[in-house]
């Protein structure tokens, strides 16, 4: 993709963050599932764009509702720790699972650790909220 040439300052082409998340955003709107997850991530850090809070959700979302393994798992996290999105634990447990389901190790790890200890995103409860089985 253009973008990463402009991102990494690659092929004779000085590093240019701006131009390059320029070129990322114009293939995430034309419906780019990568570049979608990549304009999130460069909203994340601020990368040739200014950082924003909200906007990583939006972009993530859109690449996570076609199936981007890595966008399912920011998305699910996201929600986990409320960052840039209210906290909904039903959310997060319906990425981190669409990820853990293609495959995705730390989505696997993520939703084995609630599973072990109860935190909440089985029924999309808040942690230490369902009852223990005794």
């Amino acid at each position: 993709m253009l973008g990463s040439i402009y991102i990494a300052g690659r092929q004779g082409v000085p590093q240019n963050l701006q131009a390059g998340a320029a070129w990322y955003c114009l293939a995430a709107e034309y419906g780019s599932a990568e570049a979608q997850y990549i304009v999130g991530l460069l909203f994340s850090n601020g990368l040739g764009v200014p950082q924003d809070d909200a906007k990583p959700a939006l972009w993530f979302g859109k690449a996570a509702e076609q199936g981007n393994v890595d966008a399912q798992f920011k998305l699910g996290g996201m929600y986990y720790t409320g960052s840039g999105v209210s906290r909904d634990y039903g959310q997060s447990a319906m990425w981190l699972r669409k990820a853990a389901d293609q495959g995705h190790a730390a989505a696997q790890f993520c939703l084995g650790v609630d599973y072990r200890y109860g935190m909440g995103l089985r029924c999309g409860m808040e942690p230490n909220q369902r009852q223990k089985k005794g």
